[in-house]
């Protein structure tokens, strides 16, 4: 797991499927990014090891393989919203500016 700050904003990364739990322990997070293509198992395992989380707390995927059947499966796997990386980016930023902005 890979920690940074930004300005006021936290931000942790998750590259491999053990680290979603590592990301629970951290209970101030609020956006949890979850591409479906990871180093070592896949996104889905991370979205599913965060069902159990605040309701305050967003978990969202971005990815290239957002097709019709994976945003079904995402959903029903608790996440908050999916975005497609190639044509979805600006809704996804947008997504994220109103988290900010209703945070703050």
């Amino acid at each position: 797991m890979q920690l940074a700050k930004v300005g006021r904003t936290r931000m942790d990364c998750a590259f491999i499927l053990a680290d979603p739990f590592a990301l629970q322990a951290h209970k101030d997070w609020s956006l949890a990014v979850i591409d479906l293509f990871i180093k070592e198992g896949s996104g889905l395992g991370i979205l599913s090891a965060l069902q159990g989380r605040r309701p305050t707390q967003r978990a969202v995927v971005l990815s290239n393989y957002a097709t019709r059947e994976m945003r079904h499966r995402c959903a029903a796997l608790g996440a908050d919203e999916v975005f497609d990386k190639s044509t979805e980016l600006d809704l996804f930023l947008d997504y994220c500016i109103g988290l900010s902005t209703a945070a703050h």
